[in-house]
């Protein structure tokens, strides 16, 4: 589960406007978009931006309250 604070929509629009430029995401779903995807896999990367491109994003992030798991699935997201 990820931190609390970083599960509120609010903060993650926030995040999205100051975590710097993400140029590297449009090749990336340019690619997905050429292998006729439509759903991507973020490992513990940002707030689920290819969301807002149309696309189902599971993501799997840092798990530190779940002893002796590193990572869990957290949420299947979609526009």
């Amino acid at each position: 589960m990820p931190d609390a604070i970083f599960s509120h929509p609010r903060l993650a629009r926030i995040h999205n406007a100051f975590g710097g430029d993400r140029d590297d995401l449009t090749a990336y779903l340019r690619i997905a978009d050429e292998l006729g995807a439509d759903r991507v896999l973020g490992v513990g990367c940002g707030t689920g931006s290819p969301a807002a491109h149309g696309y189902r994003v599971l993501d799997v992030r840092q798990a530190p309250d779940r002893p002796g798991r590193e990572f869990v699935f957290v949420a299947e997201r979609t526009t």
